[in-house]
């Protein structure tokens, strides 16, 4: 990687995403952030395939009621909390030297991407157009990928974000194939499913390539 380009990305205390070149293995290992995606979008993973299950069983009939879905969701994001502590000290003993501590701008591109989403939501909810909240969601975290894929050099990411999109036009067609509320429903099943399948992929991609022998 290029001294200019590579002392940007390794500024101190602070973490940013703006590379364009591909990063290498010791540039992904030494980066706090990165070097824990992989095992974070296993995490992701695994909680996206949980979440769906409360949307497979609405499917089928046999739906939840409001208190349970509702602590099942606590504890799930609980879990998620746990499961990402737990592979912040899992890589740092896999590192020698650990990362160093800094501040990751990715945050603030996701922060912006729920907020815009989230406030999108709410009229499309108010307007009785939930078929599309799934499409909504599967185009806002499919950009998230991809600007973060072209942005750090790791393109993986790129490959998750086409499979959002993918599964974006999937839920475009089954919202007018369907009927409302069987729409809505389906179709946010099938973005948790992209997002499982997509994250998996992703994070074991990551992990081969930059943190395992």
């Amino acid at each position: 990687m290029r001294p200019a380009r590579l002392a940007r990305f390794r500024s101190p205390g602070r973490c940013h995403t703006g590379v364009s070149l591909l990063l290498s293995r010791e540039d992904v290992r030494q980066h706090a952030c990165l070097s824990r995606a992989g095992y974070n979008l296993l995490v992701g993973a695994l909680l996206s395939t949980l979440a769906a299950l409360p949307l497979c069983l609405d499917i089928s009939g046999r739906a939840w009621g409001s208190l349970p879905s509702a602590m099942y969701f606590a504890v799930l994001a609980a879990a998620g909390l746990l499961l990402t502590a737990i592979n912040r000290r899992r890589v740092d003993k896999m590192l020698i030297p650990p990362p160093s501590p800094c501040r990751c701008r990715v945050r603030s591109l996701w922060a912006a991407i729920v907020v815009v989403c989230v406030l999108l939501s709410a009229p499309l909810t108010a307007f009785g157009q939930e078929r599309h909240l799934a499409l909504l969601w599967l185009l806002g975290t499919g950009s998230g990928y991809f600007v973060w894929g072209r942005r750090s050099g790791m393109p993986a990411f790129n490959t998750l974000a086409l499979v959002l999109f993918a599964g974006a036009a999937v839920v475009l067609c089954l919202s007018y194939a369907l009927d409302s509320s069987t729409a809505a429903v389906a179709g946010l099943a099938l973005w948790l499913a992209c997002a499982a399948v997509g994250m998996a992929w992703c994070g074991i991609s990551i992990n081969r390539r930059y943190l395992w022998p």
